[in-house]
């Protein structure tokens, strides 16, 4: 394959030890015409098995190591803001299944219902949403909700 111009040929791994540009093959190879359950069921039932369980471990861990400091926050989060100390946000999944994506409350209760005001009230605002599809100094977002995120 022929280099362009200012494109560069350098492997992943060599990107991943800090070269500024992204190698041409990762932006150039097109993505599998094969459906996700189809590049699923091509791996290996053991490799599948040695992932899962590999997951299933880390996830434990990282909940074990980490449980004191999401303690720390859910007790900050009652004490700095009324409400619930979890935002449960409803996610599609495979197979287009619904699930509620728990996360921590970093938003005031309401926010939802609040955009549209202030949105109304403010064309720069208005104008940064529209574009970005957030806002950077977001009143609805309490103080320790700045921290988090």
């Amino acid at each position: 394959m022929p280099q362009k111009t200012g494109q560069s040929l350098l492997r992943w791994y060599e990107y991943r030890k800090g070269s500024p540009r992204i190698p041409l093959g990762v932006l150039t190879t097109p993505p599998s015409p094969l459906p996700a359950n189809a590049l699923i069921l091509r791996q290996s039932r053991f490799g599948r098995s040695v992932k899962r369980f590999g997951d299933v471990i880390f996830s434990l861990s990282v909940l074990t190591i980490g449980s004191p400091l999401f303690v720390l926050i859910a007790i900050l989060l009652k004490i700095s803001s009324p409400g619930p100390v979890f935002y449960i946000q409803e996610r599609v999944g495979r197979n287009f299944k619904r699930f509620g994506c728990i996360k921590f409350r970093t938003m005031y209760i309401g926010a939802d219902n609040l955009l549209p005001n202030l949105l109304a009230n403010s064309p720069s605002m208005k104008q940064e949403f529209e574009s970005d599809f957030k806002l950077r100094d977001d009143p609805r977002i309490t103080p320790l909700g700045k921290f988090l995120r």
